[in-house]
């Protein structure tokens, strides 16, 4: 979730993102070596009027922690630790939440 405020006096666009990156050490698979960096989970476009305010929530689907396995010709979720990371841009993420993906 991101709070965003209008303090100019023109309509203003912003993107909130969030962005999914694995701590643990993941299953020793050549698929899921893939799933270890940082990667985009899920974004919106926000745009505001002069003095609007309004709270954004991002909805992050199963498949934001799913990788595809050719081995068995499909998604499969990649247990571990995941560190969720919030903001409006890959360089500007300051709201950040830990947690846990079981299969």
């Amino acid at each position: 979730m991101r709070f965003f405020f209008n303090k100019a006096q023109v309509r203003f666009c912003e993107a909130s993102q969030v962005f999914r990156i694995g701590t643990d050490r993941f299953v020793a698979a050549p698929w899921s070596l893939a799933r270890k960096g940082r990667q985009l989970a899920a974004f919106q476009k926000v745009e505001l009027d002069p003095g609007e305010n309004r709270t954004v929530e991002l909805r992050i689907r199963p498949r934001a922690s799913s990788c595809f396995d050719p081995d068995h010709n499909g998604w499969v979720t990649t247990p571990g630790t995941y560190v969720l990371h919030a903001g409006t841009s890959s360089r500007d993420l300051p709201v950040r939440h830990a947690t846990g993906v079981c299969n």
